[in-house]
C-alpha cells in the first residue's frame, strides 16, 4: 500500500497537466496483467493454468482499484465482473483494440525503444550491439515493431531467435528438475533496516541499493563477476545505503509528496485493501 500511495502521488502529478489519461493507466496495467501470461504460452514449458490467469486478474484489477483507474471503457463495467478470469479477458481484449486505435510510430516511441534496448543489451560488448538490436526487434510484433520505428530484422534472425526460445521450453520441460524453494532468488530485503531503508540482495548491471560493504565490494562472487565483464561495483554513488519507499522516484521528487502519501496509504487501510476486488 505504501509503494502504490508513493506511485499514485507521482502519478497525479502528470494527470493533473493532462500528462497521462484513464486510457494510458488501463492499457499500462493491461500490460502488466497480459503479458506475462501471453509471453508464458509463447515460450515457457507450460502454459498458466485458468486458475492463474484468474489470480493474475484479481491481483491487477485490486491494484487498479487502488489506483483509483476507472474501467467505464470495459463492456462489464456497469454489473462488474464474476472473477479475475471474466476481468482478464475484458481487459485483454479492450487493450488489442486501444493498441490498434494508437500504436503508431512516433520519435519519441522511437527513443523510449533506443533507451529501454540500451539497458537490455548493457551486458554486451559494443561489437556486438547490432546483432543485439536485430534480436530485440525480432522479439517484437509487427505492430509494436512500426510503432518503435525499428527496422526488421532478418527473417533467418527472426526464425533463429524463436527456434532456440522453444528448444529452451523443451529442455526445461523434459529435463530440468523442480527447483527447491531454497534456490530461490530474493530481489529485495523484506524488512527495513534500523535507518527504515531496504536493500536489493542482487543486481545485473548497476548496483542500486546494493550494499557496499568489503565482502560486497571485495570478495562477493556476485560483485568479481560483474567487475570481470567491465560493470560497475558498489559504491555511494548507487545509494549503497539503500531506499525509503517515500522517496523513490525521480531525483526531484525525493523528499516530496510525504503528506499526500499518508492520506493515500489512509485511504486504502480504511477502503479495506487486501480483499477480493469481486466478493
Amino acid at each position: 500500500m505504501a509503494a502504490i500511495a508513493r506511485m499514485n502521488y507521482m502519478h497525479s502529478l502528470y494527470q493533473a497537466s493532462g500528462q497521462i489519461s484513464n486510457e494510458d493507466l488501463l492499457y499500462t496495467l493491461s500490460l502488466f496483467a497480459c503479458e506475462p501470461v501471453r509471453w508464458v504460452k509463447e515460450f515457457e514449458w507450460r502454459s498458466l493454468t485458468p486458475l492463474e490467469v484468474c489470480a493474475a486478474g484479481t491481483f491487477w484489477k485490486s491494484v487498479g482499484d487502488a489506483m483509483g483507474i476507472s474501467y467505464k471503457d470495459l463492456p462489464s463495467y456497469e454489473r462488474g465482473w464474476k472473477d479475475g478470469l471474466d476481468w482478464f479477458e475484458e481487459v485483454e481484449t479492450w487493450a488489442k483494440m486501444y493498441e490498434q486505435k494508437v500504436m503508431v510510430p512516433t520519435k519519441d516511441n522511437h527513443q523510449t525503444a533506443v533507451e529501454t534496448t540500451a539497458m537490455l543489451l548493457y551486458t554486451m560488448p559494443k561489437a556486438l550491439h547490432p546483432v543485439g538490436e536485430n534480436v530485440v526487434s525480432a522479439l517484437m510484433d509487427d505492430r509494436l515493431r512500426e510503432a518503435m520505428m525499428y527496422k526488421e530484422p532478418p527473417s533467418w534472425l527472426q526464425a533463429s531467435v524463436f527456434k532456440a526460445l522453444h528448444i529452451r521450453k523443451y529442455i526445461i520441460r523434459y529435463f530440468f528438475l523442480p527447483r527447491p524453494k531454497i534456490f530461490g532468488v530474493e530481489l529485495y530485503t523484506k524488512t527495513p533496516n534500523k535507518d527504515g531503508k531496504y536493500h536489493s540482495k542482487y543486481y545485473e548491471v548497476e548496483p542500486w541499493y546494493y550494499p557496499d560493504t568489503f565482502y560486497t565490494r571485495w570478495i562477493s562472487p556476485q560483485t568479481w563477476s560483474r567487475w570481470a565483464v567491465g560493470l560497475p561495483i558498489p559504491g555511494p554513488q548507487y545509494k549503497s545505503e539503500g531506499y525509503e519507499i517515500e522517496n523513490l522516484g525521480p531525483r526531484h521528487l525525493e523528499g516530496k509528496g510525504r503528506v499526500e502519501m499518508t492520506a493515500g496509504k489512509a485511504k486504502m487501510v480504511a477502503g479495506g485493501r487486501g480483499g477480493c476486488p469481486f466478493g
